[in-house]
Formats: structure tokens, sequence, C-alpha cells
């Protein structure tokens, strides 16, 4: 079965990377950030076996590394407007990776 999935990804602001299990070819539709912890939303088949994706971010300027293979989407931390901290969240190749 298909469904809209939503995975948490503890700390990952803090530690700048997080491995999340889903199901294999889970595609990640969107990225949101609610009380200040990422989620990610994926299409999954709830059928198939889980595996472990790796997800990085950078801030604006910053290189963007070779193994980051894919662009999530971009999100925003921080109470206020002014102290907001944009973050811009890949899918990184494998581990070990940063």
């Amino acid at each position: 079965m298909e469904t809209i999935t939503k995975f948490n990804a503890p700390d990952f602001i803090l530690k700048e990377k997080t491995t999340i299990e889903m199901p294999r070819h889970a595609d990640v539709l969107s990225i949101h950030v609610q009380n200040n912890e990422l989620f990610m939303f994926a299409k999954v088949n709830t059928e198939r076996q889980t595996e472990k994706r790796c997800f990085a971010w950078i801030s604006s300027d910053q290189e963007i590394p070779n193994n980051f293979i894919r662009f999530i989407g971009t999100v925003f931390f921080g109470k206020d407007s002014q102290d907001q901290l944009a973050v811009h969240v890949f899918e990184v190749e494998s581990l070990p990776f940063l």
C-alpha cells in the first residue's frame, strides 16, 4: 500500500547530519520544521523492506560537497524572523558522510 508518511529527524539541526530508516525507494516530498524539529514527508510503499537514508544540511554560501546527491529543500529554524537560521537539506550518497 502506498501512503504519505511523516519521518522525524531529532537533533538534526545540532548534528548537521542524520540517518532515517524508511521503506526502499521512498520519495521524499517535503520537509518542515515543527517546534524546532525537522520532519520529512515521503511517499512510501509500506510493503517494502526498509533502508537507512542519509541526509545532511549546509548553510547558505557554503560549498556543496560532491556526495550531496539530491536537494530536498530549505527550512528555517528559530522563533522570530530576524534570528532564523536557513538550512539547505540534501540527501547524501552514503555513510560515512561529511
